[in-house]
């Protein structure tokens, strides 16, 4: 069953790469996934139901060992040091994933990674801010400006690894977000 879901999904992002969401019929992805139409209706209610197995998915596979990984790390560190673990712990993982993650932004289904990494950012984070600068506009500009980083190495052509990007990510912070806390 797994299996088939992974090929429907599969068939679908395909789908939606080359004709983008809106223009994409569950004929069409019966069609190009092979599968029988009670197969696909067995698996998927809906096409909004093989989004959401795409980001489970994807949160199975690198967003919660990312999200399990900083909670593991010790509380007696200051704000730039967490932010400086966030890159430390999840830059590697997002690297493991990176053809994933670049096919879904070629799809313009970026926000599949990028929300529940967020979220799993944001409340790391949100511990390690004193809760007098613990403002939430704040919070979301420098979450947001995280992913943003992230984003756009990791959709480059050919990435840096992991090493080179961290220092070069930890640079990029210094010189913008500490002026928000």
């Amino acid at each position: 069953m797994l299996k088939t879901k992974r090929i429907v999904a599969e068939a679908y992002l395909r789908l939606v790469l080359r004709n983008t969401i809106l223009n994409v019929s569950n004929d069409d992805i019966i069609n190009e996934s092979g599968v029988s139409r009670g197969t696909y209706y067995n698996n998927f209610g809906s096409q909004q139901e093989i989004l959401d197995y795409v980001q489970n998915t994807m949160v199975a596979e690198f967003v919660d060992p990312i999200r399990d990984r900083l909670a593991a790390l010790d509380d007696d560190v200051d704000f730039d040091q967490a932010v400086s673990e966030i890159a430390q712990v999840s830059v590697p993982l997002i690297y493991d994933h990176q053809d994933r993650i670049q096919f879904l932004n070629q799809c313009s289904l970026n926000n599949i990674w990028e929300k529940p990494l967020l979220q799993a950012f944001k409340q790391f984070i949100s511990k390690k801010l004193p809760s007098d600068k613990l403002n939430s506009k704040n919070l979301n500009i420098m979450m947001n400006y995280i992913i943003i980083i992230i984003g756009a190495w990791i959709t480059e052509p050919e990435p840096a690894d992991p090493d080179t990007f961290i220092a070069e990510f930890n640079q990029l912070y210094k010189q913008t977000i500490t002026g928000l806390i």
